[in-house]
């Protein structure tokens, strides 16, 4: 049995009464031991000895070996860079660990939940902390690393440009926060004279 699958044969206990109890196993790189009948032979590449296995490539780059199909087919195992980086490689490290942190991470956490967009130009695994959030339009704000603090200028976007600037008057909005709308002040040009908030 063991010999008709390429495998090793022991025996240990040849007394006249013992049957099935002889152990089959894989060939070397293969692993694998079964009693009675003949092993089911993997090849984990990563840490096998072969010509197509990982060896310390892997480690020696900062990455983990993985191999996902430990059958007997060669070459097949990855590096993989460490997380949150997604990047990986077959058969040799990944060139250049990546991450975006608008997928994963902070700018994920930070800008996309709040409805914030988010751009990270410097995607390089060892670069933590460069994204920049930008505030939804008309708002205006920008932040690196962090959530924007989003301001809302009803004179250059919105009801006051659109209310008191069409039509010549003034507008100041003296309060920018992102969620006070139509707190403009629009005033009529000298030597006319009235206000009115949030109205022309």
């Amino acid at each position: 049995v063991c010999a008709d699958a390429g495998q090793t044969c022991v025996d240990a206990d040849t007394s006249a009464n013992a049957s099935d109890d002889f152990v089959c196993t894989c060939p070397a790189p293969l692993n694998g031991t079964a009693t009675g009948e003949a092993a089911t032979c993997i090849l984990d590449e990563c840490i096998a000895d072969c010509p197509t296995c990982a060896g310390s490539v892997c480690a020696d780059a900062g990455q983990t070996c993985v191999d996902a199909d430990t059958s007997a087919a060669a070459g097949d195992w990855e590096c993989v860079c460490a997380p949150p980086s997604t990047t990986r490689n077959t058969a040799a490290p990944a060139a250049t660990c990546i991450l975006d942190e608008c997928e994963h991470g902070g700018g994920k956490d930070l800008c996309v939940s709040i409805g914030q967009t988010c751009n990270d130009s410097n995607k390089a695994a060892n670069a933590s902390d460069d994204f920049v959030c930008t505030c939804p339009a008309p708002q205006t704000g920008t932040a690196t690393g962090e959530a924007a603090t989003c301001i809302l200028d009803e004179c250059e976007h919105g009801g006051g440009k659109d209310l008191c600037v069409s039509i010549g008057q003034t507008c100041n909005d003296s309060n920018k926060a992102a969620n006070a709308s139509d707190d403009f002040v629009c005033t009529c040009p000298a030597p006319q004279t009235g206000t009115a908030t949030g109205e022309a």
